[in-house]
C-alpha cells in the first residue's frame, strides 16, 4: 500500500500538467540529485551527468560558475558570461537577436546548436526570422554551467555543440535564506544603469513544506544617440538605447514522505529594448563625413518586448538503490519587435539600380539609376545618393518621419516537454547508470509584415515622378515617365508586404548512458540516444496590393538518428583525472521560409551562387567529436584542467543572403572542422589571493570547397576560417581581514582577450567591410568590504580603458552605411548586497 502511494504520487507529478490542449514543445531532459559536499570551499558541484559530482571529477571540458562567482565577476548578463568562458562565442546581428556558439560551432539558422536549459528544460528554439534565444537573468541563481562538446547523448539534438544550464535556487526545508542585491552605475555620455532584487525562502511546514521566491529588476542606460539622416525624417534621441529586464521566480518544494519530493515552479521573465545598440559610420569608398561617434542616423526607435513564462512540475522518488526523476514542462514565449528598416530597404533598393543598368523600354544608354537621379533632384533631393524624398509630408497620421519604413515581427513558441529518468544512487558503485525518455513538441508562429508612412504607392519615387503631369517635368524627365520599374509597391493602407510562417518540432528520445569500473580507478562510459524528431512547417505570404495571400505546400520531414558517445576515464591518484571520449552530434534539416517569397530583382544574386529559385528544404547537419583531457588538484595550491579537441563537422548548415536583396535562405556547406584547446588553472599562492587563467584556442576551417555548380567560382573555400581563434580570460583576487566583526576587503580585477580573424577574397559575395573580425578586449576591476554577517559593498569600473573595440558589424553590399557595436563605455558604479 506505501509502495501505492509513491507510485501514484510520483506518476501526478510526472503527468499532472500533460493536458493534450497544451502540448507543444521542442528537445531536452530533467534536474538531478541532491549535490553532494565539494572536496573543499572553492571547488563547485555540478549535475553535468545527471549526477551530482564536483567540477574537478566530470570527464567533460565543463565551466561552472556559482552565484558568488557571478557577483564577484560582475557578470550581469549572457554577454558577461561568455566573455568570461573560453571557447564560448556570441552573435549578435539586427534586431537584438543573439546566438551562442561554443568551440565554434556557430549557426544563425535552422534549429540550435547549443541547448538552453532553465534547471532541466530546454528553452531554446529553432530560428525562423528575428528571435535569438532566450537567457534568463543572472539573479538568484544556484550555478551555470557550459557544456562545451556534443551532448546529444543525454540532452538531444539541440546540443550539438554543447549546452548551457541555469540552475535556480531551490527552497529549503530546514532554515530560512535569502538576498537581496541593489546597484547603480553611471556610463560615460550615457544614462544611469541601476538594478534591485531581492529572493527568500524557507519552511512553511519544517521537513514537509517550503518555498523560494525571487524578483528582480534592471535596466541598463543608453548610450546611443539617435539623430536622423534626414532632418525632417523621425525624432532625434538622446541615449536612446536603453532596456529593461523584470523576473519574478517561484517555486514550492512539498516532502509527502521521506523518499518523495514534488516540486512545482514558475519563471517569468519580460525584457524591453527601447533601441537598437549599433551605431553609423560610413565606408565602402564613402566620401561622406563620418558621424560622431555612438550615433545612428535612424528616424525611428527600433524596440522590442520579449516575454518568457515557464511552468515546472518536477518528482523524485529517492527508492534506495535508484531514483526515478520525471519533470513536466511548459513555456510560453511572445517576442514582438519593431524596426525602422528605412536605411535597410534604401541600402536593397540602392544596389537594385545599380544592377539594372539600362531600361530595356528605351534601347542602351539609358541608365536607371541616372533617371532616378534626375528626378530627384527635380523634387529637389539634398543628397545625390539613394534615399526617400525629402520633400515628402508622409502619411497622414503617421510619425514624424516623413516617408520611413518600419518592420514589424510578431513571434510565439509555445512548448511542451516531458522527462522521465531511472538512475543509480551509490557515486562508489562498480556500475552506475542513467536510462530515460523525453517527449517534446513545440509550436512556432513567426509573423513578419512591412508598412510606409509614404503617400505614395511606390514610395522609393520622388515627389516629381508621382506629383507631375509630363509635360511640367524639365526636359527630358518628361519622355521617361513611368520608366522606372514598380519596384516595392504600396497597398493603400502602406502595407509593403506580409509572410506568415508556423511550425511544429515533435522530438520523441529514449536514452541511456552507463559507467563501468573495469579495473580499479579505470572507467568506461558508454551512452546511446535514438530520437525521432518529426518537424513540419506551413507558409504563407499576402501580396500588399492585390490582397491574394500564396499558401505553400506544407512541408514535412522525420528523422530517426543515432547519438552515441564512448569514453574512457583513469584516476591515477586521488586528485588526478584523465579521460579520452567520442561523441556524435545532430541537427535536423528545415525548411526555407523565403523560398515562396523571392522578389524578380533578386534573381540575379542567387543565380551567382548557382540557384534560380530559392531550394524549399535543406539537409540535417552532424558532427563527430573527439575529445582528450585532465583535470586535478596540487595539493591546495592549485587546481587545473585542461582538454584538447577535434571536431568534425558534416553537411554544414549556414545561412545565405542574396546579394542586394533582402533575402537570406538556409543552405548546406559541406565539411568543416574545429579543432583547438581549452585550459583553466585556479593557483592560491598565499592565504587570501587568488590567480585564474582561462585560455581556449580553435582552429575552426572549412574542409571543402564548393562550386557554383556549372563555374569554378567558389561560394566557400577549403581553408577559410569562421571562428576567433584565441580567448583569454584572466582573473586576479584578494580578499583579507580589515577590521573586527569579521569584516573583510577584498579587491577583483579581470581582463579579457579575444583575437580576430579574416577571410580571404575571391568567394561569390565576398564583403570585405564584414570578413574581417577584430581583437577585442576588455578590463573590469571591483573593490569592496564584507562583514560576516552577509553585507557587501562594492565599488566597480567596468571597460577600465574605455576601449572601442569593434564587437559587431552589419553591412548590406554595395551601401556606404555600416552599423558598428563595441563595448558600453566605461561604466562606474556601486553595488551593494546581502546575504542570509
Amino acid at each position: 500500500m506505501r509502495d501505492l502511494r509513491k507510485t501514484l504520487l510520483i506518476a501526478a507529478s510526472a503527468f499532472a500538467v500533460a493536458c493534450p490542449a497544451m502540448a507543444i514543445a521542442q528537445s531536452g531532459p530533467a534536474e538531478e540529485q541532491t549535490a553532494t559536499p565539494a572536496r573543499d570551499a572553492n571547488e563547485i558541484i555540478v549535475t553535468a551527468t545527471r549526477r551530482a559530482e564536483s567540477l574537478l571529477d566530470v570527464p567533460i571540458s565543463i565551466a561552472a560558475y556559482s552565484q558568488e562567482t557571478l557577483d564577484q565577476k560582475g557578470i550581469r548578463s549572457v554577454e558577461d558570461l561568455v566573455r568570461n568562458t573560453p571557447g564560448v562565442n556570441l552573435t549578435q546581428g539586427f534586431s537584438g537577436i543573439r546566438y551562442i556558439a561554443i568551440r565554434g560551432l556557430q549557426s544563425s539558422v535552422g534549429a540550435t546548436m547549443t541547448g538552453i536549459y532553465i534547471d532541466d528544460t530546454p528553452v531554446h528554439i529553432r530560428s525562423l526570422v528575428l528571435m535569438s534565444f532566450f537567457s534568463p537573468a543572472l539573479y538568484d541563481l544556484e550555478r551555470v554551467e557550459v557544456l562545451r562538446g556534443p551532448q546529444g547523448t543525454l540532452f538531444g539534438s539541440s546540443a550539438m555543440g554543447g549546452a548551457v544550464r541555469f540552475i535556480t535556487a531551490k527552497p529549503t526545508l530546514d532554515k530560512f535564506t535569502g538576498n537581496a542585491r541593489a546597484e547603480l552605475g553611471f556610463t560615460e555620455g550615457g544614462d544611469p544603469t541601476y538594478e534591485l532584487g531581492g529572493a527568500v525562502g524557507g519552511p512553511i511546514v519544517e521537513d514537509k513544506l517550503a518555498f523560494r521566491a525571487s524578483a528582480y529588476y534592471r535596466r541598463d542606460g543608453g548610450y546611443i544617440d539617435r539623430v536622423p539622416f534626414y532632418a525632417n525624417r523621425g525624432t532625434a534621441e538622446k541615449n536612446s538605447n536603453s532596456n529593461r529586464t523584470m523576473v519574478f521566480n517561484g517555486s514550492l518544494l512539498w516532502k509527502p514522505t521521506e523518499d518523495i519530493s514534488i516540486t512545482p515552479s514558475i519563471f517569468y521573465q519580460k525584457t524591453n529594448r527601447d533601441d537598437q545598440s549599433t551605431y553609423w559610420t560610413y565606408g565602402n569608398g564613402s566620401t561622406r563625413a563620418q558621424p560622431p561617434e555612438f550615433q545612428s542616423g535612424e528616424g525611428v526607435a527600433s524596440t522590442g518586448e520579449d516575454k518568457f513564462k515557464l511552468y515546472q512540475l518536477k518528482g523524485e522518488w529517492d527508492m534506495g538503490p535508484v531514483s526515478l526523476i520525471s519533470n513536466t514542462a511548459y513555456v510560453d514565449r511572445r517576442n514582438r519587435s519593431i524596426d525602422d528598416g528605412t536605411a535597410y530597404i534604401l541600402d536593397i533598393f540602392d544596389n537594385i539600380l545599380n544592377g539594372l543598368g539600362n531600361d530595356p523600354a528605351f534601347g542602351t544608354g539609358v541608365p536607371l539609376r541616372g533617371i532616378y537621379d534626375a528626378f530627384a533632384r527635380a523634387a529637389g533631393a539634398n543628397t545625390t545618393q539613394i534615399g526617400f524624398d525629402t520633400a515628402s509630408p508622409g502619411r497622414a497620421g503617421g510619425p514624424n518621419c516623413g516617408e520611413c519604413f518600419v518592420l514589424f515581427s510578431d513571434q510565439i513558441q509555445r512548448s511542451f516537454s516531458q522527462e522521465v529518468r531511472l538512475q543509480s544512487n551509490d557515486p562508489d558503485a562498480r556500475l552506475r547508470y542513467v536510462v530515460g525518455a523525453f517527449y517534446q513538441k513545440t509550436r512556432q508562429r513567426a509573423r513578419d509584415s512591412d508598412f510606409s508612412y509614404s503617400p505614395y504607392d511606390n514610395y522609393l519615387y520622388p515627389t516629381s515622378y508621382h506629383a507631375a503631369p509630363p509635360v511640367a517635368l524639365p526636359f527630358p524627365l518628361g519622355i521617361f515617365a513611368g520608366a522606372l520599374p514598380p519596384f516595392f509597391p504600396l497597398a493603400a493602407d502602406g502595407v509593403g508586404g506580409y509572410a506568415q510562417t508556423r511550425i511544429v518540432d515533435r522530438s520523441l528520445g529514449l536514452f541511456g548512458s552507463v559507467d563501468f569500473e573495469l579495473f580499479e580507478n579505470l572507467t568506461l562510459t558508454a551512452g546511446l540516444r535514438w530520437s525521432r524528431l518529426e518537424f513540419e512547417s506551413h507558409a504563407e505570404s499576402v501580396d500588399s496590393v492585390t490582397k491574394v495571400t500564396t499558401t505553400g505546400a506544407l512541408q514535412r520531414s522525420v528523422e530517426k538518428p543515432l547519438t552515441p558517445k564512448f569514453g574512457i576515464t583513469y584516476e591515477p591518484t586521488p586528485n588526478l583525472m584523465v579521460y579520452a571520449s567520442a561523441a556524435k552530434g545532430f541537427r535536423s534539416g528545415g525548411v526555407n521560409t523565403a523560398a515562396a517569397q523571392v522578389d524578380p530583382g533578386c534573381l540575379p544574386g542567387l543565380q551567382k551562387v548557382g540557384y534560380d529559385t530559392i531550394p524549399a528544404t535543406y539537409k540535417s547537419d552532424s558532427v563527430w567529436s573527439y575529445e582528450l583531457g585532465a583535470k586535478g588538484r596540487v595539493g591546495s595550491f592549485a587546481t587545473f584542467a585542461a582538454a584538447a579537441f577535434q571536431t568534425d563537422w558534416t553537411g554544414v548548415q549556414r545561412s545565405r543572403q542574396i546579394e542586394g536583396c533582402a533575402s537570406i535562405f538556409t543552405d548546406n556547406f559541406g565539411k568543416a572542422r574545429s579543432r583547438g584547446l581549452e585550459a583553466q588553472i585556479t593557483v592560491f599562492p598565499v592565504k587570501g589571493l587568488t590567480l585564474d587563467a582561462n585560455i581556449g584556442y580553435i582552429d575552426g576551417t572549412q574542409r571543402e570547397t564548393i562550386l557554383v555548380p556549372g563555374t569554378t567560382n567558389t561560394v566557400t573555400r577549403k581553408g577559410d576560417r569562421f571562428a576567433a581563434p584565441w580567448t583569454v580570460n584572466l582573473t586576479g583576487m584578494y580578499e583579507t581581514p580589515i577590521g573586527p566583526d569579521d569584516l573583510r576587503g577584498y579587491g577583483t580585477v579581470q581582463w579579457t582577450y579575444k583575437s580576430g580573424f579574416s577571410v580571404k577574397p575571391g568567394n561569390v559575395g565576398f564583403n570585405p567591410i564584414l570578413a574581417t573580425t577584430d581583437d577585442q578586449r576588455n578590463l573590469n576591476a571591483r573593490l569592496g568590504i564584507r562583514t560576516g554577517n552577509g553585507i557587501d559593498i562594492s565599488v566597480f569600473a567596468n571597460n577600465l580603458t574605455n576601449s572601442r573595440d569593434i564587437i559587431g558589424r552589419l553591412h548590406f553590399q554595395p551601401s556606404e552605411r555600416i552599423q558598428i557595436q563595441t563595448w558600453r563605455p566605461r561604466t562606474f558604479g556601486i553595488t551593494g548586497g546581502i546575504q542570509f
